[in-house]
This record gives C-alpha cells, structure tokens and sequence, in this order.
C-alpha cells in the first residue's frame, strides 16, 4: 500500500478479497470502510467463507460506524459503515 500512495499517487482502493484477506487488511488497519451488499435470501450451507475470517480469538471486536443504508428493489440493502 506504501507503494502505490507513493509511486502511483493511489489514495483509495477497493478489497474485494476472501475472508482472510479482508482481515489482513484490516489486521494491519488498512481499512477505513466497510461496503456490505445484503440479498434477500439465506443460504446456510456449511463451509461457506465468512466477510472477515482468521483473525485471532483474543481480537477485540472491531466497532463500526453506520454511514448509510440504501434498500433496492430487489429487498436487498447496502450498507456502508465507518471502521474504528
């Protein structure tokens, strides 16, 4: 991330990555939004990944500001929060 602020003038990036590198991102406090999109459906099949996985038992939970909600036509919502 030093790299591209540096050489390529990149001020924000978007993680769109697997539950372990999500919290990479956020273990190394890289993140300063969550975007969650929400369908409307429930599947609750085994071995499926989480948002954010890995992280040690003893983390303190990381609390979240809501920023926003935005519902769309389909039942699902978006929602955007701070971190920290």
């Amino acid at each position: 991330m030093e790299i591209l602020a540096s050489e390529f003038a990149v001020e924000r990036v978007a993680v769109v990555g697997s539950g372990h590198i999500n919290a990479g991102f956020l273990a190394a406090n890289l993140l300063d939004e969550v975007s969650i999109v929400i369908g409307a459906g429930i599947d609750g099949r085994g071995q499926m990944a989480a948002v954010f996985d890995g992280l040690p038992m003893d983390r303190e939970v990381t609390p979240l500001t809501l920023n926003s909600v935005k519902q769309f036509a389909s039942q699902a919502v978006w929602l955007r929060y701070k971190v920290g």
